[in-house]
């Protein structure tokens, strides 16, 4: 039968045959059973008394630093996610301007042959006329259409400036959080080769 000691380092030695990445989201067992373990500290031999050790300095790591990497990393997620938005949105808003802009021509070349007209028939020119000043009214729609796109589009491509200036700030926090993990996994790994050892 186990020792009441082994019967709290089999499941530490269990918990660190996770990865690095998976501990992080155990934090609270794990410490909870840490604490087990060092409550029985006076029972415990050189070896085991090693181990403890390393667990505790590996559990202080990762309550220091697990809130900040699940922060950054959270904020990379939700940056691609707003990034993608502003693309799509960029796409759909430059592929309105260019249906816009097709039709302004279109009615720039009517406008264009009904003032060829005009000059040819003297007669029509009243009906043409009425005609052109409603091509004209449309035009200014497709003007004021085409304006507030543009509008939009430097409204977008503020934020993706905005975008790229977070981007870099996540870059920057992905470094020290790659740190960090690397640390914790140097400690991991001396703590599983000491439990290799119980």
């Amino acid at each position: 039968m186990d020792s009441p000691v082994m019967t709290i380092i089999n499941p530490l030695k269990q918990v660190l045959d996770m990865e690095p990445d998976d501990l992080l989201q155990e934090v609270a067992p794990f410490s909870s059973l840490v604490d087990d373990l060092q409550n029985q500290s006076w029972r415990l031999s050189p070896l085991e008394a090693e181990f403890l050790q390393r667990l505790l300095r590996l559990r202080e790591e990762l309550v220091a630093d697990a809130p900040f990497i699940n922060l950054v990393e959270e904020a990379e997620v939700h940056y691609h996610e707003m990034a993608s938005g502003v693309f799509d949105q960029i796409w759909l808003t430059k592929e309105s301007m260019r249906m816009h802009e097709g039709t302004m021509a279109a009615l720039f070349n009517n406008e264009e042959m009904i003032d060829k007209r005009a000059a040819k028939l003297e007669g029509e020119i009243q009906r043409l006329q009425e005609e052109k000043r409603l091509l004209q009214e449309d035009i200014k729609q497709d003007i004021a259409k085409l304006l507030e796109k543009r509008r939009d589009m430097l409204d977008l491509k503020d934020k993706q400036n905005k975008l790229g200036e977070m981007l870099s700030e996540i870059t920057d926090d992905l470094k020290l959080v790659r740190r960090c993990k690397r640390s914790i996994e140097d400690k991991w790994v001396e703590a599983k080769d000491v439990a290799e050892q119980l």
